[in-house]
C-alpha cells in the first residue's frame, strides 16, 4: 500500500558518459539514495533517465539527448549537460517545453544572456571569480595583464567581465591570447613564443584542465616558469588539480589559483567514507577518486530537484500538445510540461546546506561563497588566503564576525607565496620586450655645467652618459608601471663634437612630444613633486605610441624659452633658472649706539635737520604776533623755534616746550 502511494517523477540526466561522467552519475544516484533514506515519508520519488552527450562540442549532440528525453520520455526536469558549449541549445529546448534545465558545471556567463526562466545554474558562473582575480592583481601592483583563454563559448564568456573589472582599477589588457580547444603542440608553442616577445609577464589562464595541462607543460619547456613571470589560473583549472597528472602540477610550481571555498563539514567527511565503501563493493580493485567540486554540485542539484518536486506535489506529469503544423520538424514536435512553471518556482525557493556549501538560488543563479586563494608548490596547492565580496582579501573567511571591515587588497593578508623559479619576491610583471623599439633620448654634449649632463666616449667608442638630469630621467623611467626600452643618443658629430646649440637640439624633436627641462619657467607657479612625476609619466606614455623621429625626447639642461615652446612640449621643470654666486661674508653687525644713523647718509641727515629748523622758524613768524607763547625774551623765542623743529619728529606739539 505504501508503494502504491509513491508518485514517480521522471528526470533526465545528460552527461558525457566517459569515466568522469559515470562517476558523476554515481554521485547523483547517491544523492537520491541519501535523501530518500532520511525523507522516507516523501510521496514523490525521482526516476533517472540518463543519456550520453558523447562529449561532442557541437550542440546537436546535446540536442539529440535532450530531444529524446523531452519528446519520448517527457521528463519533468533535466540535470546537465556538463559543458557550456553543449548547454545553450538544450536551454532553448527546455524553454520551449517549459522544462527546467539544471546544470552543475556549465559556468560560462554568456548562458545567462539567454534569459530563460527555465535555466537553473546550480554552480557558479565564471564571472563570480573576477573580483578575486582583480584583487590579487591589485595586491601585487601589476599594471598589465594578458588573459589566455580557450577559443569557445566557455573561454570567451569571462572576458567581458574580466576586462571591465581590470579597466576599473586602471589595469591594461594589451593582448588577448586565444588557444583553440584542439590546438596542436606547435600551435601552443607558437602562441607562447608570441607572448615571450611582449613586455607583459602577468598571465591569467582560463581554460579547461586538459588544454591547460598541455599549455603549462610547454611553458615549462620554453623557460616561461621562471622568476620574471607571474601566472594565475581560474577555478576551471584549480578545481581539477587533484585529478591532473603530478608531472603537470609540478610544471605549474609558483602559479596562483582561485577556487570556491568549500567548508570541511562532518557531512562531507561522512559522504566520502560512504562513497569509498560503495566503490569497494563494486570491486576490490576499484579506484576511488578525490572529491570534485562539480560532482558535489551535481549531488546538491539532485537533492534540490528532489526537494522541489516534493514541494510542488506534482500530480499531472503529462505534456500538453503544442500547436504545431503537420510539416513541423522534430525540434518543434514535442509538447509542453504542465507542471514546469510550478517546479521552477519551487526550485527558486529551495535553500539548504549541501556538500559544496550553502545552496541558494537568486534569479536562477547559485550565490557565490568566499573564494580560496592557493599557491601551487610541488604536488599540491597551499592555501594562502581568501577573498570575499564584502571584505576583499582576508586571512580567514570569518562568517560570524559582526565587525564591518573595509574592502582590502593588501598583500599582507596573504600568506607566503612561492613564485615561479622558487622566488619569494613577486615579479614586477614586465620586462623589456625583445621586439620593441627603443626610445631615443637626446643629450647635449656642450661643455659647461657637467654636473648636470656629461657625455664621455671610451677607447672602444662606447658612450657613457652621467649627470643629475640623467639620474632624474632614469628615476622616472623606473617609476613607470610598465617597461619602456630607451637609449641615450648624444647630440654630437662622428668626431664627438657638438652638433649644434640647444635650439638645434630642440628642433630635432620638432615632431616628437617631450623635453625634460633644466630651468624653471618663472611665469609658472611651482608644482608639487608628485604632480611633476605624473606629468612626466603621462608625456612618456604619449611618446611611446607616436612614431620615432631623430629624437623622441631630450634629457638635459634645456631652458624653457618662448621660441622653443613653439616646437616642443616641456615637462614641469625641476630646477630654478638663473646663475647664483656663493661668496663668504663677514658678520660686521655694529654694536655702536649710533648704528641707527647708518641707514641714511650724512647729507640726508643734514637736509632733514635744516628742514626742521626752517619749519620751526616759519611757525614763529606766523604765531609770535598773536600767540603769547611765542613772545617774551629772545632766548625763550629761540627755544620755542627749536622745540617745534624736534617735536615734528615725534609728533609732540601738545607737550610743554623746553625753555632755555
Amino acid at each position: 500500500m505504501a508503494t502504491a502511494q509513491i508518485i514517480p517523477v521522471r528526470v533526465g540526466v545528460v552527461l558525457d558518459m566517459d569515466n568522469y561522467g559515470k562517476i558523476t552519475l554515481d554521485y547523483i544516484s547517491m544523492a537520491l539514495s541519501d535523501f530518500y533514506a532520511t525523507h522516507d515519508h516523501y510521496k514523490t520519488r525521482l526516476l533517472l533517465f540518463d543519456r550520453d552527450s558523447k562529449g561532442d562540442v557541437v550542440a546537436a549532440a546535446a540536442a539529440d539527448a535532450g530531444l529524446h528525453l523531452l519528446k519520448n520520455v517527457e521528463v519533468q526536469a533535466i540535470i546537465g549537460p556538463m559543458l557550456s558549449v553543449q548547454a545553450s541549445f538544450l536551454i532553448s529546448l527546455g524553454h520551449k517545453a517549459q522544462v527546467p534545465i539544471i546544470t552543475f558545471s556549465a559556468t560560462s556567463p554568456s548562458l545567462s544572456s539567454l534569459r530563460s526562466p527555465y535555466f537553473i545554474r546550480a554552480t557558479l558562473k565564471d564571472s563570480s571569480q573576477v573580483g578575486a582575480i582583480v584583487a590579487i592583481i591589485q595586491a601585487f601592483g601589476w599594471r598589465e595583464v594578458v588573459p589566455i583563454y580557450e577559443d569557445n563559448e566557455f573561454g570567451e564568456g569571462i572576458l567581458p567581465f574580466l576586462t571591465d573589472a581590470l579597466e576599473k582599477v586602471s589595469v591594461r589588457v594589451p593582448y588577448r591570447s586565444v588557444v583553440p580547444p584542439l590546438a596542436t603542440d606547435d600551435q601552443i608553442v607558437a602562441e607562447l613564443y608570441k607572448l615571450m616577445t611582449m613586455q607583459t609577464r602577468v598571465f591569467v589562464v582560463h581554460m579547461l584542465s586538459p588544454l591547460a595541462s598541455r599549455l603549462f607543460t610547454k611553458a615549462k619547456q620554453l623557460g616561461m616558469m621562471s622568476k620574471e613571470y607571474a601566472w594565475m589560473i581560474t577555478d576551471s583549472v584549480t578545481n581539477d588539480l587533484n585529478s591532473m597528472d603530478p608531472s603537470v602540477v609540478e610544471s605549474m610550481r609558483g602559479v596562483i589559483g582561485v577556487r570556491p571555498y568549500v567548508p570541511n563539514t562532518k557531512e562531507l567527511d561522512d559522504f566520502k567514507i560512504r562513497y569509498e565503501k560503495r566503490v569497494r563493493q563494486i570491486g576490490p580493485k576499484a579506484q576511488t577518486s578525490d572529491l570534485d567540486i562539480y560532482r558535489m554540485r551535481a549531488y546538491d542539484a539532485a537533492t534540490a530537484v528532489a526537494m522541489a518536486v516534493e514541494k510542488t506535489r506534482l500530480e499531472n506529469h503529462k505534456y500538453r500538445e503544442a500547436n504545431v503544423s503537420r510539416n513541423s520538424t522534430d525540434l518543434e514536435a514535442f509538447g509542453v510540461s504542465v507542471s514546469g512553471p510550478q517546479l521552477v518556482q519551487s526550485l527558486s525557493s529551495i535553500t539548504f546546506k549541501g556538500l559544496a556549501g550553502s545552496f541558494r538560488l537568486v534569479e536562477g543563479e547559485l550565490q557565490p561563497p568566499p573564494y580560496q586563494i592557493v599557491n601551487i608548490v610541488g604536488p599540491a596547492a597551499s592555501n594562502i588566503g581568501y577573498w570575499t565580496e564584502e571584505n576583499g582579501i582576508v586571512e580567514e573567511p570569518n562568517f560570524t564576525s559582526t565587525n564591518v571591515k573595509k574592502y582590502s587588497t593588501s598583500k599582507s593578508n596573504l600568506g607566503p607565496v612561492t613564485w615561479p623559479g622558487d622566488k619569494s619576491s613577486p615579479p614586477k610583471g614586465w620586462v623589456i620586450p625583445t621586439n620593441g623599439k627603443k626610445l631615443r633620448v637626446g643629450v647635449p654634449t656642450r661643455g659647461g655645467f657637467t654636473e648636470f649632463v656629461r657625455v664621455t666616449w671610451d677607447s672602444d667608442n662606447s658612450i657613457e652618459v652621467e649627470g643629475y638630469c640623467v639620474d632624474v630621467f632614469d628615476a622616472v623611467m623606473s617609476a613607470l608601471p610598465y617597461g619602456v626600452p630607451y637609449e641615450y643618443v648624444p647630440f654630437a658629430t662622428p668626431q664627438h663634437e657638438t652638433a649644434g646649440d640647444y635650439n638645434d637640439l630642440v628642433y630635432q624633436v620638432y615632431l616628437g612630444v617631450s623635453i625634460f627641462p633644466f630651468h624653471m619657467n618663472l611665469q609658472k607657479r611651482k608644482k608639487p613633486k608628485h604632480v611633476f612625476f605624473f606629468d612626466i609619466i603621462a608625456r612618456l606614455t604619449f611618446l611611446i605610441i607616436n612614431e620615432q623621429q631623430n629624437y623622441d625626447a631630450v634629457a638635459g639642461d634645456v631652458t624653457i624659452l618662448g621660441n622653443r615652446s613653439k616646437y616642443v612640449d616641456f615637462t614641469l621643470p625641476y630646477k630654478e633658472s638663473g646663475v647664483s654666486m656663493v661668496v663668504p661674508i663677514r658678520d660686521d653687525k655694529g654694536k655702536n649706539v649710533l648704528a641707527f644713523l647708518k641707514p641714511l647718509t650724512w647729507q640726508l641727515w643734514l637736509t632733514s635737520f635744516c628742514s626742521f629748523i626752517f619749519i620751526g622758524f616759519l611757525i614763529w613768524i606766523l604765531e609770535h604776533r598773536i600767540n603769547e607763547d611765542f613772545r617774551g625774551p629772545r632766548l625763550h623765542q629761540l627755544g620755542m623755534i627749536f622745540w617745534f623743529a624736534f617735536s615734528t619728529m615725534v609728533f609732540a606739539h601738545s607737550k610743554t616746550p623746553f625753555i632755555f
